[in-house]
């Protein structure tokens, strides 16, 4: 199926269809931009952030919350500059957090009709059974997602969700990749000269940058070998 037909499926998709591809696309971008934004406020208001009291500490972390349960802000900036402005003590919270939006955003997913967008999938063959060959390889998509920055948060929740993946699998397995991701990022933030706008130039984030992309690398080639093993199966 080539682009043009896969326009002239999404124009004629109902409108729930429509809107979560949209949705799916915000907030695959989004990201981006608010980073921008995170490091401007850190850079101009540096001294400012340190001197949080807990009332305010409290109150960012439930605007942080939100902010990554709808994919308005990176992860793993975040956590890097949680790591970097209070240490070690971030880790636990961000932790809940983190967890706590994964099932918020599940749920919040579950509000949109599923099986018109599983029928609307079901329209592209390819695309139908692509998904039903990760479906059989949840446990390793799982972890591979949630470990790896390869998709924004909100948009991993969305995904699971649509292709019915069991809630407490999907707990699971995304705490684990979560909790171990945030080691690195939460360590990475306690290790950097300063955070700002050249924190691209700090050799530990960058080192621990090409490692993810490294191990990200290799658990994607692996699902894959997977999904490849499944197609006589599927099909």
């Amino acid at each position: 199926m080539n682009f043009n037909q896969l326009i002239e499926q999404f124009i004629g998709a109902p409108f729930k269809v429509k809107f979560s591809i949209i949705a799916l696309i915000l907030m695959s971008i989004l990201p981006f931009l608010s980073t921008l934004g995170i490091f401007s406020y850190a850079t101009f208001f540096n001294e400012q952030v340190q001197s949080w009291d807990q009332t305010m500490i409290l109150i960012m972390g439930v605007v942080v919350f939100f902010l990554t349960s709808l994919s308005l802000a990176s992860t793993t900036i975040l956590s890097i500059a949680c790591g970097y402005f209070y240490g070690w003590q971030a880790y636990p919270w961000l932790f809940i957090m983190f967890v706590a939006g994964t099932l918020f955003g599940y749920t919040i997913s579950n509000a949109f009709d599923k099986n018109t967008i599983m029928g609307f999938i079901q329209m592209n063959p390819e695309m139908y059974s692509f998904v039903r060959k990760l479906q059989k390889n949840q446990r390793l998509m799982l972890f591979t997602m949630r470990l790896t920055p390869s998709l924004p948060f909100a948009v991993t929740n969305f995904f699971c969700a649509y292709i019915n993946v069991p809630l407490n699998k999907y707990l699971t397995l995304g705490s684990l990749g979560i909790g171990l991701r945030l080691l690195a990022t939460v360590w990475v933030g306690t290790q950097i000269s300063d955070f700002n706008e050249n924190l691209e130039d700090d050799p530990v984030y960058v080192i621990q940058k090409y490692v993810f992309l490294g191990i990200g690398m290799v658990l994607f080639l692996l699902l894959y070998y997977y999904i490849m093993r499944e197609k006589d199966e599927i099909e």
